[in-house]
């Protein structure tokens, strides 16, 4: 689909700010085949060292999905009823129609039997249904969109300072992850405790407020932005490679790739005001490619899955490799979700 000014009026920025992020996402998944040894083992050496620097980057794809949330619904203007309901079936339908799909994938391609096929669907309320991790996402989804109603009172009132002051504490907590390093228990935290003295300010919530507060006041200046992400690229980046000598298990590896650290969060920031900067020609791909990207989130792992197995062997670059794996992922995702999309009732695991 070529790109023309006559293409359907949507928010441009927002849907290139929507692909970076999809690819963005697809591209720290292409890189998990080259430093994970299952079940979370870390692999040591200089193939680690070169992925730190490729897909830093990539952990912004996330906050960067919240972020236009917050943009695009915060505050709710409708009852919350209805908010409710348009949100989760836009969301959960379509997450539970891929639940499915991977219940039957890892029959057929893990050799998992039906009983266990069977258990999974039975699963889906619980968690998951299936061990495919990235579908964690649209749990945490669904908690930011049962929070909007609630929190978006307060933000009709308040004032720039007043979200000014919310955010400087959210900030705070982003440095969570690396001070728990120092001290494992934070402001009340114990045994006893899950929720501390910031707990209700940590996650993605301020993510979500950020958006709001982006569209609402403006982005910084491009200055801003472009320092953003460089500082949060290689302090992530810096925080990271130490860590591949000694880091026990991958989740110890990943603090600084934490998606709600200050890394994650610079990065995503920073991507968002760059992007916000440009004008954007209408193109109709860019648009087609934002509106299938929930689809595609969905669905990729099984296209990488294949994607892998079929480029792997014959680069040997990691520079390269990691590259080529997630935009050929991407590119053969999004086509066979737009062949899926002339189906009828589409939209049940579309959610677009």
């Amino acid at each position: 689909m070529p790109c023309s000014a006559s293409s359907p009026r949507r928010d441009i920025t927002l849907d290139v700010m929507r692909v970076v992020a999809i690819l963005l996402v697809v591209w720290q998944h292409a890189s998990e085949f080259y430093y994970i040894i299952p079940p979370m083992d870390v692999v040591r050496g200089t193939a680690t060292e070169q992925v730190a620097w490729i897909d830093s980057l990539g952990r912004a794809g996330v906050a960067m999905f919240v972020i236009i949330s917050g943009w695009l619904l915060l505050p709710v203007t409708s009852s919350t009823g209805a908010f409710l309901r348009k949100r989760l079936m836009r969301v959960v339908l379509p997450f539970a129609c891929w639940c499915l799909g991977y219940a039957v994938y890892f029959v057929l391609h893990y050799g998992e039997t039906w009983a266990q096929c069977a258990e999974h669907i039975l699963c889906i309320p619980v968690n998951f249904g299936v061990e495919v991790g990235h579908l964690w996402f649209v749990y945490m989804l669904v908690g930011l969109y049962l929070l909007a109603p609630v929190i978006s009172p307060w933000l009709q009132r308040c004032t720039k300072r007043e979200l000014q002051g919310y955010l400087a504490v959210w900030t705070l907590t982003l440095f969570i992850p690396l001070l728990h390093e120092l001290r494992p228990q934070l402001w009340g935290e114990a045994v006893w405790n899950w929720t501390p003295m910031f707990y209700y300010f940590t996650g993605f919530a301020g993510f979500f407020v950020l958006g709001y507060y982006l569209r609402r006041f403006g982005v910084p200046r491009v200055w801003v932005g472009a320092a953003m992400l460089i500082v949060g690229y290689l302090s992530t980046v810096m925080l990271f490679l130490p860590r591949i000598a000694w880091a026990k298990d991958v989740p110890e590896l990943e603090v600084p790739w934490n998606l709600c650290g200050i890394g994650a969060a610079l990065m995503a920031t920073g991507l968002v005001v760059l992007i916000h900067a440009v004008r954007w020609p209408q193109c109709r791909l860019v648009n087609s490619v934002a509106v299938m990207s929930y689809a595609i989130y969905l669905g990729h792992i099984m296209v990488l899955n294949a994607v892998y197995s079929l480029v792997d062997p014959h680069i040997a670059s990691l520079w390269l490799k990691i590259p080529v794996i997630a935009v050929v992922t991407l590119v053969a995702t999004y086509l066979i979700v737009r062949l899926l999309a002339c189906l009828p009732k589409a939209h049940w695991w579309l959610g677009a």
